[in-house]
């Protein structure tokens, strides 16, 4: 339910991204304040990423790959937050473009959640990439142990 939740999500906000990058809004061509680019190919960038894991999400087979996906890209859209934050890049994040213009929302509450949904991918992957099952033995053991098995043998 966790990585359905995900994809749909991903889809509602690359739809909002593709459709602000194909917009006329003169701010859109200007230089993106940390990446390389313009917001327009930010937008257009960003927006294809979260199609393709969504498309992933919904249509790929193992579990373990699509929570590290989703972690990663949880990690990248909170340091780019906190990036910004630290440089106090002074306007709020276009990450849905000029979609939020046509939401009934204020900026700030479109922002408070879109840090929720940063939160929601990072801590759902880490926490789902850490608590799964393991293979054998149905019980819920660490994904990730300290020490491996054979190492702890050797001991």
């Amino acid at each position: 339910a966790y990585i359905v939740s995900v994809g749909c999500i991903l889809l509602v906000t690359a739809a909002a991204k593709l459709s602000s990058a194909s917009g006329d809004v003169k701010i859109l061509d200007i230089p993106e304040a940390l990446l390389p680019m313009t917001i327009r190919q930010t937008l257009w960038f960003v927006g294809g990423i979260e199609l393709g894991l969504a498309l992933f999400l919904f249509r790929g087979r193992n579990t373990v790959v699509k929570l590290i996906w989703i972690t990663w890209l949880g990690v990248n859209f909170a340091l780019y937050r906190v990036t910004a934050g630290l440089l106090a890049v002074g306007r709020p994040c276009p990450c849905l473009g000029s979609v939020t213009e046509w939401l009934p929302l204020k900026p700030a509450t479109v922002d408070w959640l879109l840090r929720a949904v940063v939160l929601y991918l990072l801590a759902g992957g880490v926490l789902f990439l850490v608590t799964r099952p393991r293979g054998g033995g149905g019980g819920q053991a660490p994904a990730l142990p300290l020490i491996h098995r054979r190492d702890a043998e050797a001991r």
